[in-house]
């Protein structure tokens, strides 16, 4: 039996298998599970929004970005996230690298180092190096572990000879946390951006297996009653890392003050700095009239996003209302919407959109729904919604609570199933024009500008000692 469990940690079948198990059973039933509201008070954290940064400090070295998927296999908020800071940092004079964890096959990869399978391309200007574990079945590991390092520290010397950077930055730490650990090891400055749940929430959403929105890990001893799982060992001890990586880090930076109070609630002693993510595009939206008609989901097609509790919501609605469908999934969550589509002709799926096209969509909209089943950090697509002058639909927890008023720039619901969502739609047809507030955010540029100066402040040439 020892033999065969070290052949299942070594390769990484039971991180395969138990990744199955996740998606296949556990997902559905706790995603659907979802009705209650969420539990933690609604309360501004100690740590107030980061005003854009006013110093005009010129970087020019170079930052190594941390990235458990990227462009072009991937292309959810994160990727964006690190994709606008590594252009921004170019057009000011600096280097940038992206470091993105991918499961291709192994014969992908022409180079090793230590356990550690990469290549080395480029997207849009920027280089990219993929990696994987060279012996796991699926390619690595998405828990957070505090033990040997020894098969990573190569490819962190790598890093440091090819890249020469001066500090590194963590876009999450899901399947690249070893590496924040060697630079506690080595005196490497870095900097974590929690763009998600990850250190707190071994599925990343703070949904339990019972469907229930998380009140507390408290250290971890209720995610080992509530969301017991092999792929995240002892939960405990992952809390502990987690709080350690983040102690050890520059700053942290989170997206809202939300995130920074579920983080402050489980983190204790440390503080976060909250830096919206910025967006790019018009700053004056063109004003609407009318009733609302044309409604919008742009996002994952998952569970998890509520787009199939959508498309069945939409049943009810007015003959005159249509929906528009844009995004990408699985190839059976793909199957399973397109199914409903049929059913109902005012609804059409058009696809993964380019930019272009959503920015097209958003004009042609009066509504967008953002009908999440799990607590959202940010979600671009409501922000740009906003921007855009539509007025959105969303659940009341998360995020949104801080961007929606109620009949002035959108409907929050709280219950989460169809008959909540379907009233929320409804509502949102007699909305008044004239009462609609403009939002406006925080631009990339400014957003850039906050972590160019932190660079600048944290970067090993500002007095840190960096050994190999």
């Amino acid at each position: 039996m020892s033999i065969l469990r070290a052949m299942l940690e070594t390769y990484g079948f039971r991180e395969t298998l138990g990744q199955g198990y996740e998606k296949l059973v556990i997902d559905p039933i706790r995603y659907r599970k979802v009705r209650t509201t969420e539990p933690v008070a609604r309360q501004l954290p100690s740590t107030q929004p980061t005003r854009p940064a006013t110093e005009n400090h010129s970087f020019s070295g170079t930052v190594c970005y941390f990235v458990h998927a990227y462009f072009p296999d991937s292309s959810g908020g994160t990727e964006r996230f690190v994709y606008n800071q590594a252009q921004y940092l170019l057009k000011r004079g600096g280097k940038a690298f992206v470091f993105v964890y991918s499961a291709e096959p192994r014969s992908q990869y022409p180079h090793m180092t230590g356990d550690i399978l990469y290549r080395e391309d480029e997207h849009q200007g920027v280089p990219v190096i993929r990696f994987r574990l060279a012996k796991a079945f699926y390619g690595g590991t998405k828990s957070i572990y505090a033990g040997d390092t020894a098969g990573w520290e190569p490819f962190f010397l790598w890093m440091v000879r090819r890249c020469a950077p001066r500090i590194v930055h963590f876009a999450g730490l899901n399947r690249t946390n070893r590496m924040a650990i060697l630079c506690q090891k080595y005196k490497m400055p870095y900097l974590v951006t929690a763009t998600d749940f990850f250190p707190v929430c071994h599925y990343s959403t703070l949904i339990d297996r019972d469907g229930m929105i998380c009140s507390g890990s408290n250290g971890g001893t209720r995610c080992s009653i509530h969301c017991a799982c092999s792929r995240a060992g002892d939960m405990t001890e992952r809390h502990r890392t987690a709080q350690r990586i983040l102690a050890e880090a520059e700053a942290v930076c989170v997206p809202s003050s939300y995130v920074a109070q579920i983080f402050e609630r489980e983190f204790s002693g440390l503080t976060f700095a909250v830096i919206p993510h910025g967006l790019d595009g018009p700053r004056r939206a063109p004003k609407r009239w009318g009733p609302v008609r044309r409604y919008m989901y742009a996002g994952s097609i998952s569970e998890a996003k509520g787009v199939f509790l959508l498309a069945s919501a939409f049943f009810g609605m007015p003959q005159e209302c249509t929906l528009s469908i844009f995004g990408s999934g699985n190839r059976i969550a793909v199957s399973r919407l397109k199914r409903l589509v049929r059913q109902n002709g005012r609804v059409k799926y058009h696809g993964l959109a380019t930019a272009a096209q959503l920015r097209t969509a958003y004009e042609n909209s009066d509504c967008v729904v953002v009908p999440s089943s799990v607590p959202e950090t940010y979600n671009f697509v409501a922000h740009e919604a906003l921007q855009s002058g539509c007025i959105v639909v969303a659940r009341n927890m998360g995020i949104f609570p801080e961007m929606i008023q109620s009949g002035k720039n959108g409907f929050l619901y709280s219950d989460g199933g169809k008959a909540a969502l379907a009233e929320a739609l409804r509502a949102a047809i007699q909305f008044s024009w004239r009462d609609y507030r403009q939002t406006h955010f925080l631009s990339t540029e400014e957003e850039s500008l906050s972590y160019h100066n932190l660079y600048c402040r944290y970067s090993v040439a500002h007095g840190r000692k960096f050994t190999l």
